[in-house]
This record gives structure tokens, C-alpha cells and sequence, in this order.
């Protein structure tokens, strides 16, 4: 699936914002992180989205799949994901790739 860019997008994860670099309804990417996450983490997360000028925000769950410290990223995948809010993500993310 492919991932759709963010410029204004942000993760808030252990109350900390970060910007989120791309998104989709499977998974983030999040720059730059310092911090001390491990792959297969698991995390709570709040993901907050800009869309025709509101935010739509979801509290989630995820798991960290990937560190990148030369570029200070984080890439992840969203857990335990229910139905109700799976549907969001995905109406979301097609309007915004629109």
C-alpha cells in the first residue's frame, strides 16, 4: 500500500509530538526522533491528521518495525486496529491521496 507524504501531520506518542514524515492506514513514519524505542516496541500512539481544515484524531496502538538513526526515523505499524476506526483511516487517507 502505498504511503502518502505529510508536511503538517503529527504522532504523539509518550506525550511527546512528533512531525509525521508519510502515513497509511496500515502504518507511520515519524522524523526526527531521539529517544530510546526498539524495534517490536509496543506503543501507544495518537495519530493527528489535517483535513479540509479540521483535524481528525485516533488513539491507537502500534508496533515499532524500524529505526533509521542516520535520518532519525521511525517507521511502525498500527495494532489491534477495530473495525470503526480502520473504516476512518482508510476513508481518510482515500480522500486524502485525492
Amino acid at each position: 500500500m502505498p504511503r502518502l507524504p505529510e508536511a503538517r501531520a503529527t504522532l504523539v506518542m509518550d506525550g511527546t509530538s512528533y512531525p509525521l514524515i508519510d502515513w497509511n492506514p496500515k502504518g507511520f513514519q515519524i522524523a526526527p526522533y531521539a529517544g530510546q524505542l526498539r524495534v517490536k516496541t509496543s506503543v501507544s500512539i495518537r495519530l493527528i491528521i489535517p483535513h479540509k481544515g479540521t483535524s481528525q484524531g485516533f488513539n491507537l496502538k502500534g508496533r515499532i518495525m524500524r529505526l533509521d538513526l542516520k535520518n532519525k526515523a521511525v517507521g511502525g505499524v498500527f495494532t489491534d486496529v477495530d473495525s470503526v476506526t480502520d473504516t476512518k483511516l482508510r476513508k481518510l487517507f482515500a480522500a486524502r491521496m485525492r
